[in-house]
């Protein structure tokens, strides 16, 4: 219904809100954001054509499973968010100081496509699945390469994902109790496992592996630390 649409539009709007206040207190950050947002926003239209497959089908403005301006609000949004978090929590800035990692990185793109085809099309395994376990894989090769980057990494998953279980227990605690029943494709199956009420297990391990993995790639790829602004 319309009450579920405005449900899930709002939560595309949250992360976004989090991330204007957290610009609006460092507007030297806003490149950074807009470059990494597109390509999150990029990558969540993507994503959504693969969890409309076997995930949810959710109730968009342009009708529902269908790929929505929403998905690439949320896909910029929580990008960006990971980005820089960390960067505003510690008052640092990025500075060029390693060795850039873009082929390296370049190459977790081409295997995560293919091994996304593989692992989800031709064997059948949830895509919520494939794309958590591939977050996760890329963030452990990242932090052994960049020891420098795990504290970021943890801080940045754990605050926001807790800042999205506040929200979703909100929206689908209260709000839209039906959501996950109605929209979600491992209700009522072995895989529906929620805690705090109506929150999805599955949701906080992709957001929860995105997060890691969109906080480190920054200075992963460019190569830049986070050093404290000059006063």
């Amino acid at each position: 219904g319309t009450m579920d649409t405005c449900a899930y539009m709002f939560l595309r709007v949250y992360v976004l809100a989090i991330l204007l206040l957290l610009l609006f207190a460092r507007n030297d950050l806003a490149r950074i954001s807009l470059k990494l947002g597109l390509i999150g926003g990029v990558a969540g239209l993507v994503a959504e054509l693969f969890y409309f497959r076997d995930y949810w089908l959710p109730p968009t403005i342009l009708g529902q499973g269908t790929i929505s301006f929403e998905d690439f609000i949320f896909g910029f949004s929580i990008t960006a968010l990971s980005a820089i978090l960390y960067p505003v929590l510690t008052r640092t800035t990025f500075e060029n100081k390693f060795t850039p990692y873009k082929k390296l990185f370049g190459l977790f793109f081409i295997v995560g496509a293919v091994a996304l085809l593989l692992f989800n099309i031709v064997l059948d395994i949830n895509s919520i699945f494939v794309s958590s376990i591939l977050f996760a894989l890329f963030t452990v090769i990242i932090l052994i390469l960049r020891t420098d980057l795990i504290k970021q990494a943890v801080v940045s998953s754990i605050l926001i994902t807790g800042a999205i279980i506040v929200i979703y227990m909100i929206l689908f605690n209260k709000i839209v109790p039906n959501f996950w029943n109605d929209y979600w494709f491992f209700a009522g199956t072995k895989y529906d496992v929620r805690i705090f009420g109506n929150v999805p297990l599955t949701e906080l391990l992709w957001y929860f592996t995105w997060i890691l993995l969109g906080s480190v790639s920054y200075p992963f790829v460019t190569g830049k630390a986070l050093i404290s602004r000059k006063r």
